[in-house]
């Protein structure tokens, strides 16, 4: 008896160390499947039955498993996407159907958010497809190249990245698909929906319709199926919120030359030199200090200020700099 003891005590014990590696289980919990496993042998023996091998196996096979799923952590969802700016204004809904802050930048795929307060919120997709969101905004993070909109408005700048896949926004109503663009995408409750293009170009499609809009181009589709079609400047006001939303910007010890084209881009305002001087000492000056906390426009000022160059006198759609006199 003594060698069975010690034989099925050293047998659990090699079982149990087969079963890892997994996380530290309670302190007793070992102890209670020795004790489990050796009411099973007992009785085996006291009735004189010889198989009592396979109950000790069995016993210890489901306490296994039982261990493996209890302490076997839930497969973690990727992120798809970074948050840039506003994660403070950010909510997600919760497996509980419950609206939650988010705890970290990254946004998992399926994630279902709002933007609240008077914050427009900023973040990038992995590929590098930034989105900027105005407050009110519901929308899924549909994949890594698709968003669901479901309310509100959505600013859309590949920024001339390569995209594996076009990138789609789905709403009710239809599908925006980008070819390398900077768009925007509104949905107007269970009215309308439309479609704003700045640079490139975009394909929508619905039930009834499939086009193709460039730079100035802009869509209105009412869910009576009224289309309206007009054109909009790259600079047009309703562009202007999305500059309070941005990825960061670093200027230390960046060009001038870089940090003006930046501008342009952000802003939809061509650059000009008034002077090939100008141009000149824009190429070769290095910048310094931040612009954090200012949309590009604002910015502008303040980092001419530091240079020998200065905005001069030009059309609204223009940003002409020129030497300080």
């Amino acid at each position: 008896m003594a060698d069975q003891d010690n034989l099925s005590e050293q047998w659990v014990t090699e079982l149990l160390e087969k079963v890892g590696p997994l996380k530290e289980p309670p302190a007793d919990m070992a102890a209670r499947v020795k004790a489990s496993v050796r009411e099973t042998w007992v009785e085996e023996t006291t009735s004189k039955q010889t198989p009592w091998v396979g109950g000790i196996a069995a016993a210890v096979a489901a306490l296994s498993i039982g261990l493996v799923f209890t302490l076997q952590r839930p497969e973690e969802i990727p992120g798809v996407a970074t948050v840039d700016a506003g994660q403070h204004a950010i909510e997600v809904l919760s497996d509980n159907q419950q609206w939650t802050r988010i705890s970290n930048a990254e946004l998992p795929e399926g994630a279902i958010i709002r933007v609240n307060g008077n914050t427009a919120v900023s973040f990038t997709f992995i590929d590098g497809m930034n989105v900027r969101a105005t407050p009110g905004t519901r929308l899924q993070l549909a994949s890594s190249y698709e968003i669901t909109l479901n309310k509100g408005s959505i600013y859309l700048d590949s920024y001339d990245t390569e995209q594996p896949d076009p990138f789609t926004v789905t709403t009710v109503f239809g599908t925006a698909r980008d070819i390398g663009t900077q768009f925007m995408v509104s949905l107007n409750d269970a009215d309308a929906w439309s479609v704003q293009v700045r640079d490139g170009q975009v394909t929508i499609a619905d039930d009834d319709h499939r086009m193709s809009l460039r730079s100035g181009d802009a869509i209105t589709i009412s869910a009576g199926n009224d289309v309206s079609e007009r054109s909009i400047s790259t600079h047009d006001t309703s562009w202007h919120w999305s500059e309070t939303a941005r990825p960061n910007y670093n200027i230390e010890d960046r060009y001038l030359n870089d940090y003006l084209l930046w501008v342009s881009r952000e802003t939809g305002r061509e650059l000009t030199f008034g002077s090939e001087s100008a141009r000149e000492s824009a190429t070769r000056t290095r910048i310094h200090g931040t612009i954090d906390g200012l949309s590009a426009s604002k910015s502008l000022k303040h980092v001419l200020e530091t240079t020998d160059l200065q905005l001069v006198g030009s059309p609204e759609s223009v940003i002409m700099v020129d030497i300080s006199h």
